[in-house]
Protein backbone atom coordinates (compact mmCIF):
# COMPACT_ATOMS: atom_id res chain seq x y z
CA UNK A 1 0.00 0.00 0.00
CA UNK A 2 1.20 3.21 -0.83
CA UNK A 3 0.00 6.48 0.78
CA UNK A 4 -0.52 9.71 -1.48
CA UNK A 5 -1.88 13.26 -0.61
CA UNK A 6 -5.96 12.68 0.30
CA UNK A 7 -5.74 9.07 -0.92
CA UNK A 8 -5.14 5.42 -0.17
CA UNK A 9 -3.95 3.27 -3.08
CA UNK A 10 -4.25 -0.09 -2.99
CA UNK A 11 -4.81 -3.39 -5.46
CA UNK A 12 -7.95 -5.31 -6.14
CA UNK A 13 -9.35 -7.24 -4.45
CA UNK A 14 -8.68 -4.85 -1.54
CA UNK A 15 -9.55 -1.38 -2.60
CA UNK A 16 -13.34 -2.02 -2.48
CA UNK A 17 -12.40 -2.05 1.34
CA UNK A 18 -11.99 1.99 1.70
CA UNK A 19 -13.74 4.99 0.90
CA UNK A 20 -13.25 6.85 -2.42
CA UNK A 21 -10.74 9.24 -2.72
CA UNK A 22 -11.06 12.92 -1.03
CA UNK A 23 -9.48 15.87 -1.23
CA UNK A 24 -7.08 15.61 2.13
CA UNK A 25 -8.34 13.09 5.04
CA UNK A 26 -9.33 15.24 8.01
CA UNK A 27 -9.87 14.03 11.55
CA UNK A 28 -14.03 13.28 10.68
CA UNK A 29 -12.98 11.47 7.64
CA UNK A 30 -9.79 8.94 9.13
CA UNK A 31 -12.10 8.11 11.54
CA UNK A 32 -15.07 7.32 9.55
CA UNK A 33 -13.06 4.84 7.20
CA UNK A 34 -13.20 1.26 7.57
CA UNK A 35 -10.94 -0.40 10.61
CA UNK A 36 -7.52 -1.67 9.06
CA UNK A 37 -5.30 -3.94 11.23
CA UNK A 38 -2.17 -1.87 10.83
CA UNK A 39 -1.77 1.33 12.65
CA UNK A 40 -2.15 4.81 10.82
CA UNK A 41 -1.35 8.00 12.37
CA UNK A 42 -2.82 11.39 10.73
CA UNK A 43 0.07 13.86 10.04
CA UNK A 44 -0.56 16.98 7.56
CA UNK A 45 -3.87 15.50 6.00
CA UNK A 46 -1.90 12.23 5.27
CA UNK A 47 -3.03 9.01 6.54
CA UNK A 48 0.75 7.16 6.96
CA UNK A 49 1.19 3.46 7.94
CA UNK A 50 3.43 3.08 10.85
CA UNK A 51 5.79 0.70 11.17
CA UNK A 52 5.66 -1.98 14.06
CA UNK A 53 8.55 -1.01 16.62
CA UNK A 54 11.11 -3.43 16.28
CA UNK A 55 12.72 -4.68 20.67
CA UNK A 56 15.33 -1.71 20.73
CA UNK A 57 12.07 0.47 19.55
CA UNK A 58 9.97 -0.55 22.39
CA UNK A 59 12.87 -0.91 24.94
CA UNK A 60 13.94 2.84 24.54
CA UNK A 61 9.58 3.86 24.59
CA UNK A 62 9.82 1.91 27.60
CA UNK A 63 12.60 3.49 29.47
CA UNK A 64 11.55 7.31 28.29
CA UNK A 65 8.27 5.86 29.76
CA UNK A 66 9.15 5.10 33.35
CA UNK A 67 11.60 7.64 33.30
CA UNK A 68 8.88 10.94 32.63
CA UNK A 69 6.77 8.87 34.75
CA UNK A 70 8.54 8.88 38.03
CA UNK A 71 9.58 12.23 37.63
CA UNK A 72 5.66 13.91 36.74
CA UNK A 73 4.14 11.18 39.25
CA UNK A 74 0.85 12.82 40.49
CA UNK A 75 1.42 15.88 38.77
CA UNK A 76 1.17 15.17 34.80
CA UNK A 77 -0.66 12.26 32.61
CA UNK A 78 1.93 10.37 31.21
CA UNK A 79 0.64 8.60 27.94
CA UNK A 80 2.05 6.48 25.49
CA UNK A 81 1.64 6.05 22.00
CA UNK A 82 -2.17 7.47 22.58
CA UNK A 83 -3.46 10.09 20.04
CA UNK A 84 -2.40 14.36 20.62
CA UNK A 85 -4.51 16.60 18.04
CA UNK A 86 -2.68 19.08 16.63
CA UNK A 87 -5.62 20.95 14.41
CA UNK A 88 -8.04 18.86 12.39
CA UNK A 89 -5.00 17.68 9.78
CA UNK A 90 -3.01 15.93 12.39
CA UNK A 91 -3.05 13.34 14.64
CA UNK A 92 -0.12 11.69 15.52
CA UNK A 93 0.09 9.06 18.20
CA UNK A 94 3.55 9.71 20.18
CA UNK A 95 5.95 7.15 21.90
CA UNK A 96 5.55 9.02 25.24
CA UNK A 97 3.49 12.77 25.59
CA UNK A 98 3.32 14.09 29.58
CA UNK A 99 0.31 16.06 29.20
CA UNK A 100 -1.22 18.80 31.94
CA UNK A 101 -4.83 17.64 33.44
CA UNK A 102 -6.31 15.01 36.19
CA UNK A 103 -7.01 11.54 35.24
CA UNK A 104 -10.64 12.72 33.43
CA UNK A 105 -9.36 15.94 31.98
CA UNK A 106 -9.39 13.62 28.34
CA UNK A 107 -12.19 11.23 29.13
CA UNK A 108 -14.30 12.95 26.05
CA UNK A 109 -11.27 14.34 24.30
CA UNK A 110 -7.53 13.95 22.96
CA UNK A 111 -5.19 15.94 24.46
CA UNK A 112 -4.28 18.98 21.88
CA UNK A 113 -0.19 20.20 21.56
CA UNK A 114 -1.41 23.11 23.35
CA UNK A 115 -2.11 20.54 26.79
CA UNK A 116 1.57 18.85 26.29
CA UNK A 117 4.38 19.57 28.64
CA UNK A 118 6.96 17.30 26.84
CA UNK A 119 5.99 15.04 23.40
CA UNK A 120 8.95 12.26 22.85
CA UNK A 121 9.08 10.35 19.37
CA UNK A 122 11.59 7.35 19.36
CA UNK A 123 13.27 6.57 15.84
CA UNK A 124 14.58 3.44 14.64
CA UNK A 125 14.48 3.30 11.04
CA UNK A 126 11.69 5.98 11.06
CA UNK A 127 14.13 8.69 11.35
CA UNK A 128 12.88 11.01 8.41
CA UNK A 129 8.79 10.68 9.42
CA UNK A 130 9.94 11.49 12.98
CA UNK A 131 11.64 14.50 12.21
CA UNK A 132 8.60 15.37 9.88
CA UNK A 133 6.57 15.39 12.87
CA UNK A 134 8.52 18.14 14.72
CA UNK A 135 7.15 20.93 12.49
CA UNK A 136 3.71 19.37 13.31
CA UNK A 137 4.36 19.19 16.60
CA UNK A 138 5.15 22.91 16.90
CA UNK A 139 2.17 24.07 14.96
CA UNK A 140 0.39 22.59 17.55
CA UNK A 141 2.00 24.18 20.21
CA UNK A 142 3.87 21.61 22.12
CA UNK A 143 6.65 23.36 23.98
CA UNK A 144 9.06 20.92 24.28
CA UNK A 145 9.45 17.68 21.43
CA UNK A 146 12.12 15.38 22.06
CA UNK A 147 14.02 12.82 19.19
CA UNK A 148 15.35 10.18 20.38
CA UNK A 149 17.24 8.46 17.84
CA UNK A 150 18.48 5.03 19.24
CA UNK A 151 20.97 4.37 15.92
CA UNK A 152 22.74 7.41 16.34
CA UNK A 153 22.44 7.47 20.45
CA UNK A 154 21.02 11.19 19.86
CA UNK A 155 18.67 13.33 21.61
CA UNK A 156 17.35 16.00 19.54
CA UNK A 157 15.32 18.55 22.28
CA UNK A 158 13.46 20.67 20.00
CA UNK A 159 11.99 24.12 21.65
CA UNK A 160 9.91 27.53 21.32
CA UNK A 161 6.94 26.28 18.86
CA UNK A 162 6.02 28.78 15.92
CA UNK A 163 3.51 27.92 13.03
CA UNK A 164 6.70 27.37 10.60
CA UNK A 165 8.65 24.90 13.40
CA UNK A 166 10.56 25.03 16.60
CA UNK A 167 13.07 28.29 16.61
CA UNK A 168 15.50 25.95 18.68
CA UNK A 169 17.06 22.53 18.35
CA UNK A 170 19.92 20.82 19.62
CA UNK A 171 21.13 17.62 19.49
CA UNK A 172 22.90 15.80 22.22
CA UNK A 173 24.88 12.83 22.42
CA UNK A 174 24.37 10.11 24.76
CA UNK A 175 27.12 11.64 26.89
CA UNK A 176 24.64 14.29 27.97
CA UNK A 177 22.27 15.09 30.24
CA UNK A 178 18.67 16.48 29.29
CA UNK A 179 15.98 18.43 31.98
CA UNK A 180 12.64 17.26 32.22
CA UNK A 181 10.62 20.50 31.48
CA UNK A 182 8.79 22.05 34.40
CA UNK A 183 10.36 19.31 36.48
CA UNK A 184 14.24 20.18 36.44
CA UNK A 185 14.85 16.47 36.77
CA UNK A 186 18.10 15.66 34.49
CA UNK A 187 18.60 12.24 32.86
CA UNK A 188 21.52 10.86 31.28
CA UNK A 189 20.90 10.40 27.79
CA UNK A 190 22.62 7.46 28.03
CA UNK A 191 20.09 5.69 30.27
CA UNK A 192 17.35 6.24 27.93
CA UNK A 193 19.01 4.17 25.08
CA UNK A 194 19.43 0.40 24.77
Amino acid sequence: MVCMRGHVHTTAPYAACYPPPVPAWSLATSAARPHRFTVVELLDGDLVDVSPQGPEHAWAGARVLAAVASAYRGSCQIRSQSPLELGQRSRPEPDVAVVRGGPDAFKHAHPSGRDAVLVVEVAFGSQAIDRDKARLYAEGGAPVHWLLDVEARTLAVHGDPTPQGYRTVATLDERLEVELPIVGTRLRVRDLLP
